[in-house]
């Protein structure tokens, strides 16, 4: 099994590998989870986010590919 991790580390460089696309900063929403002690996680809200930075997963032997949006 062999997998490739490439990170683009800011919005620039995610709009760049996206060329001519339109790959919006904001108007991202995101789910935010609470936990305690030994209990089940429940979800609290969902909150506005922006895009941050990417990272891209490659399985070469299971040809799947990952994109993971970080944001905050």
């Amino acid at each position: 099994m062999t997998i490739t991790i490439l990170q683009f580390h800011d919005y620039d460089a995610v709009k760049e590998l996206f060329g001519e696309a339109v790959i919006g900063k904001e108007g991202y929403m995101v789910q935010n989870w609470s936990q305690r002690n030994f209990r089940k996680a429940w979800r609290n809200d969902d909150v506005d986010a922006e895009m941050r930075s990417l990272e891209v997963h490659y399985n070469k032997s299971k040809q799947t590919l990952s994109l993971q949006f970080r944001g905050i």
